[in-house]
């Protein structure tokens, strides 16, 4: 499998396109509509309830509006403690709602208004000028020292304090209300260690538009000017293009690299080119897949991107050219995945866990596994984290809390090509105890570093007990043709039995939460219940609790629990 730029590059573009909101099943109060900027959500909702912001009628906060200048100050003024007062500071600023801000603004220096005089309070807000006045009222040690630009120094001092949103992707950007409201907690409640962007990672995004000659007032005005550009061009040069892209805008950054990317092999040039890549392909994808990972490739090299974190890597032990995510059977493969802390990645010469914990990297490869076989059959996500279950032709895989288990198999031929999970539809069976075929039997794992083997077991019939009384389906009791298998143990191992006599056929009415009909009455996990009726017996679930409910037969009335 080869990954060619065009590849990488065709990934890309369609994540620049295939615009996919990020949706919640259900959005906390008090509004409804953060969508793609629910990552601050905790600054919207501790201002609005600080009184310093407002919502809108229909319970919207409207977080991608753009905030002019008079909204910008008022936040900014209550964000500092600041009283405001004031009137007829400018020639536009007389006796307005916004005029005691501005004017307190004014007084205290953070403003000084445009070359006309005019202080212009309905203009949008650029981040670079935003910058500005932020760091001049939380009192940010300025640098003078950084003389890239005018703004270069406000900038370095918020990077410090961690406090650039990684939604702004450039110096001229148009902030909005989710972003004014993120960047100013941030200092107002020394918020540190939040996801944030850097200076040099902004101008790369920046110098792209003075390549293309655009002003981007926002990301969809560098969205139409990159595919405008593509257009203009021909396939067959797309890539020699991208490199020059690619080469003219590092050439404009001036600024050492850190150690750590100064990869063993890769030199000062290539290490800052994969930066620069890097950094527009997190910028893009910021604005299409926002909760995403990205693996890329340039001239050979390849790079891990952290879209969220606003952070890159580069792998060059990594074959670049077949190197992908593993998502497992209910993700697409390939070179763009779900924002996770870790990764499963494959090339051909080995299979490798990327962790991405507290923004460190680790890239570790798993020993004796034959990558050119490898499968991931499953994977599944809980509270302790992802667990992949995977093949590779002579073995069964756990991959969990970055432990590659080798798991004992039973002794019977197993069809590692045909091997797969079972569908069993709507249970609440947990992510260990999925059932596994290969056409000719029925698995499951009784711990995880052993497959078990159900007995006689027919896996084109095998299926969840399905229950018909009106309670919830039976998530311990299972069937196939011929036989009744119940779960009669959970810990410390899984185990599974037949219920002895049980018939499925003439057991139609299921009883539900492991009851069932054998020889000789009813049992419960695989144990006989003493004293009941199987003629009579029925539940009388009236607790409303899922373990602890009243059955009754002609004989006996008890409360299980």
């Amino acid at each position: 499998m080869v990954y060619s730029f065009a590849r990488r590059l065709l990934v890309l573009l369609w994540a620049l396109f295939l615009m996919t909101p990020f949706s919640m099943a259900e959005s906390p109060e008090p509004f409804s509509d953060l969508g793609a900027y629910y990552g601050y959500s905790n600054s919207i909702f501790t201002f609005f309830y600080r009184g310093w912001v407002q919502g809108y009628d229909d319970h919207t906060f409207r977080p991608g509006n753009a905030v002019n200048r008079a909204e910008f100050l008022k936040l900014l003024i209550n964000a500092t403690g600041q009283k405001a007062t004031g009137a007829n500071c400018f020639p536009d600023v007389k006796r307005e709602w916004f005029a005691p801000y501005v004017c307190t603004a004014k007084q205290l220096g953070w403003v000084q208004g445009f070359p006309d005089g005019q202080f212009k309070p309905g203009q949008t807000i650029r981040f670079v000028e935003g910058a500005k006045m932020v760091a001049n009222a939380f009192g940010l040690e300025i640098n003078e020292n950084y003389r890239d630009s005018w703004f270069h120094p406000y900038l370095k001092a918020l990077e410090i304090k961690q406090a650039i949103p990684p939604s702004i992707g450039a110096f001229s950007y148009e902030l909005n209300r989710a972003e004014t409201v993120e960047m100013m907690w941030r200092l107002a409640d020394n918020k540190v260690g939040q996801p944030s962007v850097d200076y040099i990672y902004l101008k790369t995004p920046s110098a792209l538009a003075d390549y293309l000659g655009i002003s981007p007032r926002n990301g969809q005005d560098f969205l139409e000017a990159w595919n405008t550009w593509r257009q203009n061009d021909s396939d067959k040069a797309l890539e020699t293009k991208f490199n020059q892209i690619i080469a003219s805008i590092t050439q404009t950054i001036d600024q050492p690299l850190h150690p750590s990317e100064l990869q063993a092999g890769l030199g000062e040039s290539l290490a800052k080119e994969i930066h620069t890549v890097a950094a527009l392909d997190s910028f893009f994808l910021r604005m299409t897949q926002p909760y995403s990972a990205f693996l890329g490739n340039y001239k050979g090299v390849s790079y891990y991107v952290d879209v969220v974190e606003g952070y890159y890597v580069a792998l060059p032990q990594l074959d670049a050219d077949t190197a992908l995510f593993l998502q497992g059977i209910d993700q697409t493969e390939g070179v763009l995945a779900p924002y996770r802390s870790e990764h499963l990645i494959q090339d051909q010469n080995g299979i490798y866990l990327m962790q991405t914990n507290q923004g460190s990297p680790l890239l570790k490869q798993f020993e004796g596994v034959n990558a050119q076989q490898f499968d991931v059959f499953w994977r599944s996500t809980d509270v302790d984290g992802i667990t992949y279950y995977a093949q590779d032709g002579q073995h069964v895989y756990v991959i969990r809390n970055n432990q590659f288990i080798t798991v004992q198999l039973p002794d019977v031929s197993i069809d590692f090509e045909k091997l797969h999970p079972m569908q069993m539809e709507e249970s609440f069976v947990g992510p260990d105890y999925n059932f596994y075929t290969d056409d000719r039997s029925v698995f499951y794992f009784a711990e995880d570093e052993t497959l078990a083997v159900m007995q006689d077991a027919d896996p084109k019939t095998f299926r969840k007990w399905d229950v018909d009384t009106g309670t919830s389906d039976d998530h311990h009791t299972y069937r196939d043709a011929h036989h009744v298998y119940q779960i009669t143990q959970f810990e410390p191992t899984l185990v599974i039995t037949q219920v002895p006599g049980a018939n499925p056929d003439q057991n139609k009415v299921a009883y539900g939460y492991g009851f069932t009909r054998g020889t000789g009455g009813i049992y419960h996990l695989g144990t006989l219940v003493e004293g009941a009726d199987p003629e009579t017996f029925e539940i009388q679930d009236d607790t409303e609790r899922y373990d602890d409910f009243f059955y009754h037969s002609r004989s006996t009335l008890a409360l299980w629990h």
